[in-house]
This record gives C-alpha cells, sequence and structure tokens, in this order.
C-alpha cells in the first residue's frame, strides 16, 4: 500500500520556494513539497510505496505501525535539519509523524479488495504542550546567586528547543556541584539529594549519567542514543521529568 505522512510547516515560518524546486528521493522514501499560491512552503510530504499492509487484532488495517513511523521520523527529522542548516528556517516539527496518522491507499488489485472489505482503523495521538507558571517572588532570588551559572543552565534547559539538549543542560547542573565522577559521583548525588527525595538511589543517579554519556559520545560504549531514532527519543523524553527533580532539587540544597 501507498502510506503519505504530511507534516506541516510551522505557522510562524514562511519558507520561499524557488518556482523550479522539483521533489528528491532520500533512501527509498519521495520527498515531496507543497508550496502556497503566494510561493511559500506549507508541507513536506513523504510518500511509502509498497508497504506491507497490517492489521489490528479486529481485523482493521493500521494506516501506520513501528517500522514506518521509525523511517518516517529519521526522514522527516534529516529534511528538518537539512532545511535549518540550509536556510536558518526552523520550518518542521518531525514530531507530527507520532502525532497524525499517514493517509493509506492500496496499490495493487489485491489491495484494493482489502480496502473495500476490511475497515481501516482510526488511529490518532494528541500532543500536548504546556508550561506551567509559578508566582513571581523575587525575595528568593538573592539567595541563589553565589550559584548564578547552575541557575543558567537550568533556565537555558528550559528554553532548549530538544529534549536532549535539555537534558544535557540539566546535567550540567549536577556537574556544577559535584566534582565526583563515575560511581563515585552517583553515591555523592544521592547521598546529598535522599535525605529530600529518598528515590534518588545510586542506581538511578547512574541510570541519568550512563543515559547522558550515551547522549553525547557518538561512540558510547553502551549505545549512543541520538535524535532521530524515535526509541531513543521517547528513551531520553522519559526520563527528564526526574532529571529535571534533581537539578531542580539541587538549586535549592546546593552542596557548597
Amino acid at each position: 500500500m501507498k502510506v503519505v505522512y504530511t507534516i506541516r510547516v510551522r505557522p510562524d515560518v514562511a519558507v520561499p520556494v524557488p518556482p523550479s524546486t522539483a521533489g528528491l528521493t532520500i533512501g527509498t522514501t519521495a520527498v515531496n513539497w507543497k508550496v502556497t499560491e503566494g510561493g511559500h512552503l506549507e508541507a513536506v510530504i513523504l510518500e511509502f510505496t509498497g508497504a506491507e499492509i497490517r492489521y489490528n487484532d479486529n481485523g482493521s488495517i493500521l494506516p501506520t505501525y513501528t517500522e514506518l513511523e521509525e523511517e518516517a521520523y529519521r526522514v522527516a527529522n534529516f529534511v528538518a535539519n537539512r532545511l535549518f542548516i540550509q536556510t536558518a528556517y526552523d520550518a518542521i516539527d518531525p514530531d507530527q509523524v507520532l502525532s497524525e496518522a499517514p493517509a493509506i491507499s492500496p496499490e495493487n488489485a489485491n489491495e484494493k479488495n482489502d480496502f473495500k472489505t476490511k475497515y481501516k482503523s482510526i488511529w490518532k495521538a494528541l500532543k500536548f504542550d504546556w508550561t506551567t507558571h509559578g508566582l513571581f517572588e523575587p525575595t528568593t532570588y538573592a539567595h541563589g546567586f553565589n550559584h548564578s551559572a547552575a541557575h543558567g543552565y537550568y533556565a537555558d534547559a528550559l528554553r532548549a528547543a530538544s529534549d536532549f539538549q535539555q537534558f544535557e543542560l540539566l546535567y550540567k547542573v549536577v556537574e556544577y556541584f559535584f566534582p565526583e565522577d563515575g560511581a563515585a559521583l552517583d553515591a555523592a548525588v544521592s547521598a546529598h539529594v535522599t535525605p529530600h527525595d529518598a528515590t534518588f538511589t545510586p542506581a538511578v543517579v547512574e541510570q541519568l549519567r550512563l543515559l547522558r554519556n550515551r547522549s553525547i559520545h557518538p561512540r558510547a560504549r553502551k549505545g549512543h542514543v541520538n535524535p532521530q531514532d524515535i526509541a531513543n527519543v521517547n528513551e531520553v523524553h522519559a526520563k527528564l521529568p526526574q532529571m529535571r527533580k534533581l537539578a531542580s532539587l539541587l538549586l535549592v540544597h546546593p552542596t557548597f
């Protein structure tokens, strides 16, 4: 079957597209450009042909599945990065691959019969973004001035556009307060933080440290994590609340 992902350009971005701009093939994926009448990029279209038809437990056709999503996410991420590097327009969000179902259609007689006789399952994931605002209480500001660098890392993490950048900047807060390395750091962080939050055992701190190492070292011994792999993205995203909590505890309870 044919599977088509449409990744819309961010509403606040206007990318001029020259009239002669043609589509291209990246790997085995056809990449085309939807352009407005005014000549601006409206969407990036990823088209997969020859995709296997798969069914859910009820026998309905699945519009997408893991292997398709992984390849679509990788291509979307690559296009987004190349476009940004070339033009300075941060135009598309690859996460749209995960938040909206693609369009599917049959490519041969057998598939046409399947599409007629089997219901297509409805798939929709909703992505929520929000910011929780705190009270403006400047009386607390002077207390942390001695550690302004650590507060800077934390604030830059909150401003970061990607989970990977946020995780790395939050971990810098840990490095700011602890000179140790490896297992010694895990033990030191845990000993300092557990009186305030008992969940930060040495094993938990070790998990955060190893994930950070895997994200910054392309040849990490335990396997590099990178922002074009969906499994890696989910792994970092799942650990972010824990990393954020640890960094915030250190700002409130510094080591020196």
